[in-house]
């Protein structure tokens, strides 16, 4: 096989969940372009940026930073500075910096790979639907929310309008600005958004994945919000199921499902319950973010709330100490903390 088929197939695998596989055939593609003396070559770069998601979405930061600069290294050398692929390398590394809280570099990258695809495509091109999504994203955490959502509706025009659409890029716009509307407390456009991305995959005879447990936590994060808890209910039951059916975890994905359940438990008092899904939580941003990342201080808050209500009151505020020292260096985290990137856990 080619190196190109190679990634063909592994990309099947990651589709399935079967990352440890994709990696295994996209490490093969690799050790082929090698032998052929064409490891310095644009099929390589693309090589290393899918290699690049499979990492993060395992929750290998480190690697996968370090696969999505050689794909940025090899595709400006070999296409050139201004070559869409170019653009889209930078978009996965400055998405990872996002994830993983290092906002000023994330802005720097994402701008960059803005700057490209706004000269590389046309204004219509689907192409234009992941730049829009990140830029949209960074005006977020930027306090621009008028220009966020220009940016996410603009995306939604687009990707209405085309064909051939990616159902998981079209999913993380909608989900994207639900989870803005959702933070302004407007619950009925972010439902009506949430609900759109589930029908979305529906339509498609898309398998149940960890993508559309997320959406279904959110959508169950919007009901109980506006404190419609019976409408909630049903959706946390079948992200949490799918969540423990999973054979191939997504730390991020996992941890973001949990911690929304625990706030509908919380809500419904259900103390114990709420802390079992936060404490998970908690152990599953740790492990992918490190211990200072805003995401873990939000689960650290919900888990010391959880903790009070059951009288463990010394732990609960150990933990809110730990969560306040970590929001006193990280000025960056105020939307971070309530937002999620599809990509980051896509199959």
């Amino acid at each position: 096989m080619s190196p190109a088929s190679l990634n063909a197939l592994a990309a099947t695998y990651v589709a399935k969940g079967e990352f440890e596989e994709s990696r295994k055939i996209f490490e093969r593609a690799l050790a082929l372009l090698q032998r052929n003396g064409d490891a310095d070559g644009c099929e390589a770069g693309k090589t290393y940026q899918l290699l690049g998601e499979v990492a993060q979405v395992q929750g290998h930061f480190a690697e996968a930073e370090e696969n999505f600069k050689k794909a940025v290294a090899l595709f400006r050398m070999q296409a050139g500075p201004g070559d869409i692929r170019t653009a889209s390398a930078l978009n996965s590394l400055g998405w990872l910096y996002n994830v993983g809280g290092r906002i000023q570099e994330a802005s720097v990258t994402l701008d960059k790979a803005w700057s490209i695809a706004q000269m590389a495509l046309p204004e219509d091109s689907p192409d234009l639907l992941m730049f829009l999504d990140a830029q949209a994203s960074m005006h977020c955490q930027r306090g621009h929310f008028t220009e966020a959502e220009k940016h996410w509706l603009r995306g939604l025009r687009i990707a209405e309008h085309s064909n051939g659409l990616d159902t998981h890029q079209y999913a993380a716009i909608l989900m994207h600005l639900g989870e803005m509307y959702s933070s302004f407390g407007d619950y009925k456009s972010a439902t009506e958004l949430f609900r759109r991305s589930l029908a979305g995959f529906e339509q498609k005879g898309v398998p149940l994945s960890i993508t559309q447990a997320v959406m279904m936590s959110e959508l169950g994060a919007a009901y109980t919000r506006s404190k419609n808890y019976s409408a909630a209910q049903p959706f946390f039951s079948k992200s949490l199921e799918i969540v423990a059916a999973d054979r191939n975890p997504v730390p991020l994905g996992d941890a973001l499902v949990l911690s929304r359940a625990g706030d509908y438990f919380m809500a419904r008092h259900d103390w114990a319950t709420a802390e079992r899904h936060f404490s998970r939580a908690l152990k599953l941003r740790e492990q992918s973010l490190g211990e200072d990342h805003p995401l873990v201080a939000q689960s650290l808050i919900s888990h010391s709330a959880a903790l009070r209500k059951l009288n463990r009151k010394k732990e609960a505020k150990n933990e809110l100490a730990r969560a306040n020292q970590i929001l006193a260096v990280r000025k960056d985290s105020a939307y971070l903390a309530n937002t999620v990137d599809v990509r980051s856990f896509r199959k």
